[in-house]
């Protein structure tokens, strides 16, 4: 007999018990975001499964947008601020740039980075190098030689 996946998810003893609004997910770990704004995370902790240590921040404000690395996730609250828990390598840890991280609009992942662009237009990157999470003044010389690029295409 086929089950659905909310039974598959009950019958693991897992029920959040209101609606999700999203639900991302590491190599390793999930991540969901409930109706009222809040987040739970389950799985592998050192891939992002544990976000206790940042449960206050989480629940400050609403959450309403979140990305997934291969180890870390972030969230972004109704004060357009950012929240990181996980592999600190993989964009986990986010206290570099969090000055910077203000009004943050859009957020994107890769395997081992984020980007978030914030108000300014500005692009803020955090995480591994080698997945695009270079230091901001790197990424920001980058972005400016591709418009420049770009401008001489059209």
């Amino acid at each position: 007999m086929m089950t659905s996946k909310k039974d598959t998810m009950t019958a693991r003893g897992f029920d959040v018990g209101m609606p999700l609004q999203d639900i991302e997910a590491s190599s390793r770990s999930f991540c969901a975001l409930l109706a009222d704004g809040q987040v739970v995370a389950w799985g592998d902790p050192a891939a992002g499964g544990d976000c206790s240590q940042v449960q206050e921040q989480l629940k400050a404000f609403p959450i309403l947008q979140m990305k997934a690395s291969s180890a870390a996730f972030a969230a972004v609250n109704s004060q357009g601020r950012v929240v990181t828990w996980g592999d600190a390598a993989l964009g986990g840890d986010s206290r570099q740039v969090q000055a910077q991280l203000e009004g943050v609009e859009l957020l994107q992942a890769s395997a081992g980075a984020f980007a978030a662009m914030v108000s300014s237009g500005q692009i803020v990157t955090w995480g591994s190098p080698d997945w695009g999470g270079a230091p901001p003044d790197a990424n920001l010389l980058r972005l400016s030689t591709l418009r420049e690029k770009r401008a001489r295409l059209e």
